[in-house]
């Protein structure tokens, strides 16, 4: 084996061993952390959908929810992470404004996906962010990956195609369905772009202080498009609002913020396959408050990503491999 071919093996091979090597009650938050951030994923784009039902516009959402978010956390940077942010060279401050500019890009391509195709097929696409992570890594790290991850990921999206793109029978193939879709694959992307820069900063700046620049520069953003479409953030109903809040609560913070905690202990692929299992618990939650029934077909596509989730699971836990001779 080459010598580079052999050094990337082992660092792709360490890095996803990190949790199994850890403390016990580390790897308990690990898996919290895990576990909050598929639950957001599952939950987050329904209760979008009922905020815009509501008709409260997808930029005032996103707005409102990066500047609570970040409002909120100011006060625990403004203790306790100053001198972490100060300490970023000019290079990590421009790679962590770009992870904020995907924020931004990934949510408006999110909301505007709703607003034309269900949540399950919105939910479906974008969890093909996988694909986009492989391709990102072996370009920008030069990360190399062995048949059982390339397998895994392959079952997972073969699986999340199954679950979406059968059995919904309220969709036609239209024009609504082919924008949506579209939205939410270039969606895809951007999360796989945010993962990538968030593993790229690991080990830089703690995962607190680098969520909070992300909402900030995603609300500076969304903030200079609200003033330039003139979108108003008054005048909508209560139930609008508190769904607002929960959406801050659910994708801000047990959604990114468990996200960002979950790459110091998880390789960026193998993060974005376990999130792979959202779409299952989607499936379910849309059914009992959208009325979206689950086919055999979706069963059966839920089974194939249980199938790759445990195949990478199992990947992880196998010891790194003998220094290289050569």
């Amino acid at each position: 084996m080459p010598v580079g071919m052999a050094a990337a093996d082992r660092e792709n091979t360490a890095a996803q061993a990190l949790v199994g090597a850890e403390h016990p009650s580390v790897q308990f938050k690990a898996y919290l952390f895990l576990g909050s951030a598929i639950l957001a994923a599952a939950a987050t784009p329904i209760a979008i959908r009922f905020a815009q039902i509501e008709g409260v516009p997808s930029l005032a959402i996103i707005f409102i929810r990066l500047l609570l978010a970040s409002t909120l956390m100011l006060p625990v940077i403004l203790t306790r992470y100053r001198p972490a942010l100060r300490a970023l060279s000019p290079a990590d401050w421009g790679w962590t404004i770009a992870a904020g500019a995907s924020h931004i890009m990934g949510l408006v391509l999110l909301f505007f996906s709703l607003e034309f195709t269900t949540v399950l097929i919105n939910s479906v696409l974008r969890q093909t962010s996988p694909l986009w992570v492989l391709v990102l890594e072996v370009l920008l790290l030069h990360t190399i990956f062995r048949r059982r991850v390339w397998l895994g990921v392959l079952l997972a999206i073969t699986g999340t195609l199954v679950v979406g793109l059968t059995g919904v029978h309220e969709t036609t193939a239209g024009r609504s369905d082919l924008i949506g879709g579209g939205l939410a694959l270039l969606n895809a992307f951007f999360i796989a772009a945010y993962l990538i820069l968030g593993r790229k900063l690991r080990g830089k700046i703690p995962f607190f202080a680098y969520s909070w620049v992300i909402f900030v520069t995603a609300a500076v953003i969304a903030g200079v498009v609200i003033l330039a479409t003139g979108t108003s953030l008054l005048g909508y109903s209560a139930a609008g609002y508190i769904w607002v809040i929960i959406i801050t609560f659910s994708a801000q913070f047990m959604g990114h913020l468990a996200i960002n905690a979950s790459l110091h202990h998880f390789p960026a692929t193998v993060l974005s396959v376990l999130m792979q299992s959202s779409v299952i618990l989607s499936a379910v939650l849309a059914f009992f408050s959208l009325g979206e029934l689950p086919t055999l077909w979706q069963i059966t596509g839920s089974l194939i990503i249980l199938g790759g989730v445990v195949l990478v699971t199992l990947r992880r836990r196998r010891p790194p491999p003998p220094p290289d001779p050569g």
